[in-house]
């Protein structure tokens, strides 16, 4: 979506302690988590996990249980899920109400030449980062990513202030105690045919390898050797778009590792191109068809072999996080007016929000499942109202943020039910109460980088600063059945 401006930092009353603790250290008991597991390769309908410091320990029945170890044990009566993985969103964005465009568009030029665009979205936001105000933006944003069953995401900016809620995989992932933002190798280009830098351009030929021999620009720093990289193409729905798989290809980008964020406009020819050099792709459903009235034809990527995530992209014209888009997919395939050419099953929807993604960024060894030496990023819904073929996968795939029970990061609930949330916090001081779709929740914004910093202020602060545009802040979720 929108391009990344420079971004200054605002950061306040934030203390040393504040800057080193991360999730991480802040989490010193073992418990144990009880309810229906969701792996999500298979189901344990009464289990429970072990979390220490931030990982797993365990996974197991509850018949087989050894809880000697516990420190506490915490009935969740809920279905237990690895934490949704969002490789595509633009997160200081998403502060900002839902936009709709006056007109459809063909590709992503034409409706940021718009001058509504303008006035409703980059306009302010490039005001309010300007000023200072990108963490309060960042923070806003990673507290939606999380409200909405989110643990991972991309799309922040890169300052230190991201550390301690959501894992941010492009800036600060914190998967390693002695990590600096900027420093973890996932590269996530907006508009990678104007990288600007021979460097630059290497780092994206050079994904999973070694970074070859490059020129520096000046005031240039050596980029991280990327482990993983997710790129915007073929936003769109004309030959304009095409063109761009077409010199994407020519800067020699399609190898494994990464991964093409729409290709609304690609054909079946361009997916058996991708899938032949190992390419995935990242479908943001809501957003294309808000923008452009229709999306990328995923059946035709899935039989050409392209492995497919789901991702939210913004919620100015897409979905509010991850929960929000998969409830999309449901709805849209389930309503017999719309007859799309797909049909994913519940199951596959979860797959595709959790090891799939995991596996594009190349982090299918720590993230995307519940399993002793992952790290401990995990959510927890309500139980769906009973159905004969209901399965635990449909709790993800049916059900709203309104249903969301307990959200994890690291060891560490962020997010949820006020039961959980005061049995998981010992320090019920950071707790602060949210309305969710009538649905009262806590959230523990003071996790990390903002140690004694209420969320109330970073929200007063941006409901002050978007006030003189005549802008409400956005709600965290969407609250429509």
């Amino acid at each position: 979506m929108p391009e990344r401006s420079e971004m200054k930092s605002h950061l306040p009353r934030m203390t040393v302690l504040a800057l080193i603790l991360t999730p991480q250290l802040a989490f010193a008991q073992t418990i144990a988590l009880r309810g229906t597991l969701v792996t999500p390769a298979s189901i344990i309908n009464d289990g429970f996990v072990t979390v220490n410091d931030s990982t797993i320990t365990l996974v197991q029945p509850w018949v087989e249980r050894d809880t000697s170890s516990v420190t506490k044990v915490v009935a969740v009566d809920g279905i237990i899920f690895p934490g949704l993985i969002d490789l595509h969103n633009h997160v200081t964005w998403n502060a900002f109400p839902r936009w709709k465009p006056p007109t459809l568009s063909k590709n992503r030029y034409e409706w940021q030449e718009m001058p509504e665009y303008a006035a409703s979205l980059s306009r302010p936001h490039g005001d309010l980062s300007n000023h200072g105000y990108d963490c309060d933006l960042n923070r806003y944003g990673e507290l939606k990513v999380i409200a909405n069953g989110g643990t991972s995401t991309v799309g922040s900016i890169r300052n230190e202030c991201i550390r301690g809620l959501a894992r941010n995989l492009d800036f600060l992932s914190e998967l390693s105690r002695d990590e600096q933002p900027g420093g973890d190798a996932f590269r996530n280009e907006i508009f990678p045919l104007e990288i600007r830098s021979s460097c630059g351009e290497q780092a994206m030929r050079d994904v999973g390898r070694a970074l070859e021999p490059c020129a520096l620009s000046p005031q240039e720093t050596m980029p991280v050797s990327p482990r993983a990289a997710v790129a915007h193409v073929a936003e769109g729905i004309d030959a304009s778009t095409r063109r761009e798989f077409s010199m994407f290809a020519a800067h020699g980008y399609l190898h494994p590792g990464i991964s093409i964020i729409h290709g609304v406009g690609l054909r079946s020819e361009h997916f058996k191109q991708m899938a032949s050099s190992g390419v995935g792709l990242i479908w943001s459903p809501r957003s294309n068809m808000e923008l452009y009235g229709q999306t990328t034809d995923v059946v035709a990527a899935r039989n050409a072999g392209v492995t497919v995530a789901v991702a939210p992209d913004w919620s100015p014209s897409g979905s509010t996080g991850m929960l929000a888009e998969l409830r999309y997919i449901d709805r849209w395939q389930r309503d017999a007016s719309n007859r799309p050419p797909f049909n994913f099953s519940s199951k596959e929807l979860v797959e595709m929000a959790t090891i799939v993604p995991a596996r594009l960024a190349r982090l299918e060894d720590k993230l995307g499942k519940l399993e002793s030496g992952y790290m401990a990023d995990l959510i927890a819904m309500k139980r769906p109202a009973p159905a004969a073929d209901a399965t635990p996968y449909d709790a993800l795939a049916h059900q709203t943020p309104s249903d969301l029970l307990l959200v994890m990061v690291g060891g560490v609930a962020l997010f949820g039910e006020p039961g959980l949330m005061n049995q998981l916090v010992p320090d019920h001081a950071q707790l602060e109460s949210v309305t969710i779709c009538g649905e009262t929740r806590l959230v523990n914004a003071q996790a990390g980088t903002y140690t004694g910093v209420p969320w109330a202020e970073t929200e007063a602060r941006l409901v002050t600063a978007l006030k003189p545009y005549g802008i409400t802040l956005a709600p965290f979720v969407e609250c429509t059945p």
